[in-house]
């Protein structure tokens, strides 16, 4: 089962996007979004919308919920 941190940082390659360029993207620290892709954290809930949003993916597909 795949985490949101995997899932994030597949879109994120895939949009050929630095994590730098996601924390601009986000108004976020570089290291937030480490943490994401580390499994450390997860985002908030609004966050986590905003993302969905931003990939145009549900939010169930970013926590690993479904393929």
């Amino acid at each position: 089962m795949k985490t949101f941190g995997d899932n994030f940082k597949t879109l994120r390659l895939l949009r050929k996007k630095s994590q730098k360029d996601m924390a601009v993207i986000f108004s976020m620290s570089q290291a937030a979004i480490s943490n994401w892709e580390a499994g450390r954290q997860i985002p908030e809930v609004p966050m986590l919308i905003a993302i969905s949003k931003y990939f145009e993916v549900s939010t169930d597909y970013l926590l690993g919920l479904e393929d």
